[in-house]
């Protein structure tokens, strides 16, 4: 449940940061690629009587079911001195962290993080994610 106290921290998070949403195109998708599976199982089900067409059915639900659960949750969290890169299920894939010894980059529409003189790109997919939060992103590091 979330409470006063808790959605205080949620904002103060939020507002040092920048949600990066994944691109619609893709969310509609896997909404749409899901659908048609679905229409397609259960009508073969009642053409061809086979009753696997209705567990086919019920797969066919996941990439609906990824497709909201896309919509609702951001692909990565930006700000300043940390970088939580999530997957489709919502479980953190990377998290880069800067320090005394480190920073972001904007190089060439890539965030970069060097440490100690090192470079290292950081691993997310801008052509996968809404080109509007990828940009406001960027400019955080410029």
């Amino acid at each position: 449940m979330l409470n006063v106290k808790n959605m205080y921290l949620y904002l103060c998070f939020m507002t040092n940061s920048i949600p990066i949403r994944y691109k619609i195109i893709w969310t509609n998708l896997y909404i749409l690629g899901g659908v048609v599976c679905l229409f397609i199982f259960i009508v073969g089900f009642f053409v061809v009587g086979d009753f696997m067409n209705l567990f086919y059915s019920l797969a066919s639900v996941v990439p609906i079911y990824l497709g909201f659960k896309m919509k609702r949750t951001p692909y990565a969290l930006v700000s300043k001195s940390k970088i939580q890169v999530f997957g489709l299920f919502g479980a953190l894939r990377y998290e880069y962290t800067c320090d005394v010894n480190s920073r972001f980059l904007n190089v060439n529409n890539r965030i970069i993080q060097e440490v100690k003189g090192e470079a290292n790109k950081v691993n997310m997919n801008k052509w996968f994610v809404n080109q509007t939060d990828w940009r406001s992103a960027l400019n955080l590091f410029d």
